[in-house]
C-alpha cells in the first residue's frame, strides 16, 4: 500500500491536538483561547476521515478475516489498557469501582448504555464508535464498488445531518451513546473512503494553498456562529464545518511549516496508545490534587511524560498484538 505522509501527518496532528483539548478541558482559559481550545476537539473528525482512508486502501479478502484482523488491532490494546486502568483503580479510587462498568467496556454493551460509555476515562467512547465502524466497513465498501461517488457522499451527509437533527429535536437530551453512534461521524468516514479510491488525496492536498485559507476563514466563522449561537442544536450540527476548517489548517501547516511535520508523524506511530493512555495520569492527579496543582510549567510537563510513556506503552502493545496476528494467522 502506498505511503501518503499526509495521513500520517493528519492522524498525529488530530490526536496530538485531542490530547492538548483533553489536559485544558477544566482549565480556566480566556474566551478566545477557550475557542482555540475547543477547535482542538474537532481533529476527531479528521480521525474519522483518516480511518475511512485507510480502511479502504487495506487489503480485504473477506468479512470474517477483515473483523478478526481489526478487532485484534483495537480491541488487544484496548482491553489490556482498560484492565490496567481498572486494575490501577482498585488502588487509586480515582474513577470510582465499576465492575459492571469495566465489563460493558469488554463486553462492548457500553456502546448502547450512556452511563458506562466514558467510564475509566472519557476517551473511551471513541472505541464504541469505531467497532461500529468496523462492523458496517464491508458494506460501505460494496455499495462504493458502485462508482457512484457523489451519491455515496450525498446519502452519508443526508444521513448524518438527519442524525444530528434527530438528536436535536427528538432526543436532546440523549445521552453519549446516542452522541457517539457511528451515524453522526458517517460522512466524513465515507469521504475518506472515497478520497482513498478515487486517490485524489494529492491532488486536493496540493491545490492553490489560498484556497485552503478561504476555506478554514469560512467555516471556522460557520462553526463558531453555530456553536455560539445556536446551542445545542447548532453544536450537534456544525461537524460538516468543524471539519472543513480543522482540516484545512492542517494541510495548510503542513505546507508551510515542514519542520513540524517530523513531530506529527513521530506522534502518529503511537496514535492509538496515546489517546488510550493520555487520560489516566491527568484524570490521577486531578483526583489527588486541587486545580491550583494545574499551570502553563506543570501542564507542559504533565504532557511530556504522556508522550513518553505512551511512547513505549506502544512498542509494548505492538509486541503482544503481533503474537496474537501471528497465532490467529497459523490457526
Amino acid at each position: 500500500m502506498k505511503k501518503y505522509e499526509y495521513i500520517d501527518y493528519a492522524r498525529g496532528f488530530s490526536i496530538f491536538t485531542i490530547v492538548i483539548y483533553d489536559f485544558l478541558f477544566t482549565y480556566p482559559l480566556p474566551t478566545y483561547l477557550n475557542y482555540a481550545k475547543s477547535f482542538g476537539a474537532a481533529g476527531i473528525h479528521l480521525f474519522f476521515f483518516v480511518s475511512g482512508f485507510g480502511l479502504t486502501l487495506s487489503k480485504y479478502t473477506d468479512y470474517q478475516t477483515f473483523i478478526k484482523r481489526r478487532l485484534i488491532k483495537v480491541l488487544v490494546p484496548y482491553y489490556i489498557t482498560i484492565t490496567l486502568i481498572f486494575l490501577i483503580n482498585l488502588v487509586t479510587k480515582v474513577y470510582g469501582i465499576d465492575f459492571l462498568a469495566f465489563l460493558g467496556h469488554i463486553l462492548l454493551f457500553k456502546m448502547f448504555n450512556s452511563d458506562y460509555t466514558t467510564s475509566y476515562g472519557a476517551q473511551f467512547w471513541f472505541i464504541s464508535t469505531i467497532v461500529q465502524f468496523y462492523l458496517i466497513f464491508p458494506l460501505l465498501l460494496w455499495i462504493l464498488k458502485s462508482e457512484k461517488y457523489k451519491l455515496f457522499i450525498l446519502l452519508t451527509v443526508v444521513i448524518s445531518v438527519g442524525y444530528s437533527l434527530f438528536l436535536s429535536f427528538v432526543i436532546p437530551e440523549g445521552g453519549d451513546a446516542y452522541k457517539r453512534f457511528f451515524f453522526q461521524y458517517l460522512w466524513e468516514f465515507a469521504l475518506g473512503m472515497v478520497v482513498a479510491r478515487t486517490g485524489k488525496l494529492d491532488k486536493l492536498i496540493s491545490a492553490p494553498i489560498i484556497y485552503f485559507f478561504i476555506i478554514a476563514i469560512i467555516s471556522m466563522a460557520a462553526t463558531a456562529i453555530l456553536a455560539i449561537k445556536g446551542g445545542d442544536i447548532g453544536k450537534n450540527l456544525n461537524d460538516i464545518f468543524a471539519f472543513f476548517a480543522y482540516t484545512s489548517l492542517t494541510i495548510i501547516l503542513f505546507r508551510i511549516m515542514p519542520l513540524i511535520n517530523k513531530f506529527f508523524l513521530w506522534i502518529s506511530k503511537f496514535s492509538f496508545s496515546l489517546y488510550l493512555t493520555h487520560m489516566i495520569l491527568w484524570d490521577y492527579i486531578e483526583a489527588k490534587f486541587n486545580s491550583s496543582f494545574f499551570t502553563p510549567l506543570t501542564l507542559s510537563a504533565l504532557l511530556i511524560i504522556t508522550l513518553i510513556y505512551s511512547y513505549y506503552y506502544d512498542i509494548l502493545l505492538n509486541k503482544i498484538t503481533a503474537r496474537i496476528t501471528s497465532a490467529s494467522i497459523q490457526k
